[in-house]
C-alpha cells in the first residue's frame, strides 16, 4: 500500500519453505509448481528505516543476499574482521565469488575465490591488520581486486564453474550446498552490481521490532539472520 515498503517475504510450497531458491530483487519465480503456494510479506513503514553503523557476527549469525554470482559481477563490501580462524568468510559460496580471510603471522590474509581459483594479497600488496577497516572491490568484469584502493591482484581467472550457490554474508555455501566458514566480522555496507547497475545494496539496520539485520535498498527488503544468536550492533555516530 501507498506509504509502506516491502519488508520480509516467505514463499512456502507443499508447506515447504522455498525462499531461498525463488525469490530474489523482489520477484518470484518457480519453475514447477508441485504443491500449494503460499507468498506471505510483510510491510514497513516508507522511509522508517533505521539505518546504524555496523552490525557484528559472533561466529553463529549469517545471511543470504539471494544473488547467485556471474562473471560479470562487482562487489564492494566495507568491513572488518574481528576474529579470524583458517579460511572464515566475509561473503561468498564455493566455486563462486567468494571473500575470505585466514591468519599470516604479520595480521590477516584476504583471499578472493572465484571459479575454484584462489588469489590472494601475497600478491601484489602486504598483509593487512586484522583490527582495521577496510574496503574491498572484486570487479569481475574488468578481472580485477582492489583493497583500500591498492592492487591486491590483478589479471584474475573468471571462470564459470558456478554450481547455482546464493552468495552468503558472514559465511559460504560449500559445493554440496551446506553452511561453511562463519566468521567473526564487523560489517558496514555490501553492494553488488552488474553492469552498471547495482543489484543489491545491504545496509546494517534494525527492523520496525528493533531486530538487528541488513535492509536491501534496491529491493527494499529486510535480510535477517539466518544462524543463532543475535546480530550485535553500532549505532550511528553522532
Amino acid at each position: 500500500p501507498e506509504g509502506y515498503s516491502m519488508g520480509a517475504v516467505t514463499v512456502t510450497m507443499g508447506g515447504v519453505d522455498i525462499t531461498a531458491d525463488v525469490y530474489s530483487g523482489g520477484t518470484i519465480t518457480i519453475p514447477a509448481v508441485t504443491g500449494d503456494v503460499v507468498v506471505t510479506a510483510t510491510a514497513a513503514v516508507a522511509g522508517a528505516v533505521n539505518f546504524v553503523k555496523s552490525i557484528t557476527s559472533d561466529g553463529n549469525q549469517y545471511l543470504d543476499t539471494g544473488i547467485v554470482p556471474t562473471t560479470d559481477i562487482v562487489a564492494e563490501v566495507d568491513f572488518r574482521s574481528v576474529q579470524w580462524s583458517a579460511w572464515t568468510s566475509i561473503f561468498g559460496c564455493e566455486k563462486g565469488l567468494l571473500l575470505s580471510c585466514q591468519e599470516r603471522d604479520s595480521g590477516v590474509l584476504l583471499a578472493q575465490i572465484f571459479g575454484g581459483n584462489v588469489y590472494s594479497t601475497d600478491s601484489g600488496m602486504g598483509s593487512l591488520s586484522i583490527t582495521d577497516r577496510h574496503t574491498s572491490i572484486i570487479d569481475c568484469a574488468s578481472k580485477t581486486w582492489t583493497i583500500d584502493g591498492q592492487v591486491a591482484h590483478s589479471a584474475l581467472y573468471i571462470g564459470t564453474e558456478n554450481l547455482g550457490r546464493t552468495m552468503l554474508v558472514f559465511a559460504r555455501y560449500t559445493a554440496a550446498g551446506n553452511v561453511s566458514g562463519k566468521s567473526k566480522t564487523t560489517l558496514y555496507g555490501l553492494k553488488f552490481s552488474r553492469g552498471g547497475e547495482t543489484i543489491l545494496d545491504l545496509r546494517p539496520c534494525l527492523d520496525p521490532a528493533g531486530v538487528a539485520c541488513m535492509f536491501d535498498t534496491v529491493a527494499q527488503k529486510y535480510h535477517y539472520n539466518l544462524g543463532t544468536g543475535e546480530f550485535t550492533w553500532e549505532p550511528m555516530e553522532e
